[in-house]
């Protein structure tokens, strides 16, 4: 799902991805823009949330979900997105059995 950050808020993902996205430097995180989206989705502050807001439609971050690796979000951020947005749309597993956050667990 092709799509880029919007250059005026450039400077505030750049921010957000040098906190949350500590394995790798802002601008590589940039190129990786679901990745660095669906971090903030996971573990990002209030105002990164409203950043996603102020650049993303609903349907966009939808789709985000979608195309995230299965993994990447916590139950409880997936959940939290999944009401805000009013969708189901999730992560697709990566494994059999094994649920969006990618654990096999929840069966149990």
């Amino acid at each position: 799902m092709p799509f880029s950050l919007n250059l005026r808020h450039k400077n505030r993902f750049l921010d957000s991805a040098r906190r949350l996205v500590w394995w790798m430097t802002p601008d590589e995180a940039l190129k990786q823009p679901i990745r660095l989206v669906t971090q903030i989705m996971d573990i990002g502050t209030l105002s990164d949330l409203r950043l996603l807001q102020e650049e993303f439609t609903d349907k966009e971050l939808e789709n985000i979900l979608r195309h995230a690796s299965s993994g990447v979000l916590s139950g409880r951020a997936l959940r939290f997105w999944q009401v805000v947005l009013k969708t189901d749309a999730k992560p697709a597993s990566r494994f059999p059995g094994s649920d969006a956050t990618g654990s096999v667990w929840s069966r149990y």
